[in-house]
């Protein structure tokens, strides 16, 4: 094979290696739909998450119909689902989760949620903990009271306009940033969750989401197999001939 036929299968390969790039496609790394419900109602801790309501961060997470734990499958649910009750004086609450486990920021893709509210004033955001800090989404979700209606996806964004400050320390405080953060977000989410404002209605949520798209350096690895795999091929060839 000449030089000029060794560039043009070398640049094709490069080529297909970018088209993989381009087009990989999003993956599911973490669905919660909160069990089957067949059991009665039972506390978020069991199934792996965490909970805390009001502006002092009262821990509710181990407790069961205390704010926020999972309701046994009732009102159209396929299973149980995570129910926050309303309260006038300590609309907020936070849950969260680790299990997903540690998930760089340049990877995520979107996080979607169902959701079935009382009241459609009610309000969820989107929750990340990067290091020691706590954001949410500037982004605050509503919805009808219908288990059948579209689930609300954050399409994920790095950007400092879509985020703000949370406030969260165990038994002390919560509290929603009134404005969006300075810096993008970098580096890797090590739990997962959701803010909720009760503005007196019931909340259901179910089948919290987390996709992801491929690591890039994972491309590159594939193209250069392929580089690496045409290369052997050409030289092969020649030493035949």
């Amino acid at each position: 094979m000449n030089s000029k036929k060794r560039k043009i299968r070398l640049l094709l390969a490069i080529v297909f290696g970018l088209f993989i790039a381009g087009t990989a496609q999003a993956e599911t790394i973490y669905t919660e739909n909160f069990g089957p419900g067949d059991a009665g109602n039972v506390t978020l801790n069991s199934v792996g998450w965490d909970a805390w309501y009001g502006t002092s961060a009262t821990h509710c997470g181990h407790q069961n119909y205390v704010r926020l734990f999972v309701y046994e499958q009732a009102g159209g649910s396929t299973g149980g689902y995570m129910y926050s009750s309303p309260s006038s004086l300590n609309p907020t609450g936070l849950a969260t989760t680790a299990e997903p486990g540690s998930v760089s920021t340049n990877i995520l893709e979107s996080i979607s949620f169902r959701d079935r509210n009382a009241n459609s004033s009610d309000t969820i955001r989107i929750v990340a903990k990067i290091g020691v800090n706590w954001y949410a989404t500037d982004q605050a979700f509503t919805s009808d009271n219908s288990w059948t209606s579209p689930a609300q996806t954050f399409n994920w964004t790095n950007s400092a306009s879509a985020w703000r400050n949370l406030t969260f320390t165990p038994g002390t405080v919560l509290s929603l940033g009134a404005d969006t953060i300075s810096s993008d977000l970098s580096g890797n989410v090590t739990e997962f969750g959701m803010y909720t404002v009760n503005d007196g209605g019931h909340m259901r949520i179910d089948d919290f989401t987390i996709n992801v798209i491929p690591e890039p350096g994972s491309v590159v690895l594939i193209a250069a197999g392929l580089i690496t795999l045409l290369g052997w091929m050409g030289l092969r060839r020649r030493r035949k001939q």
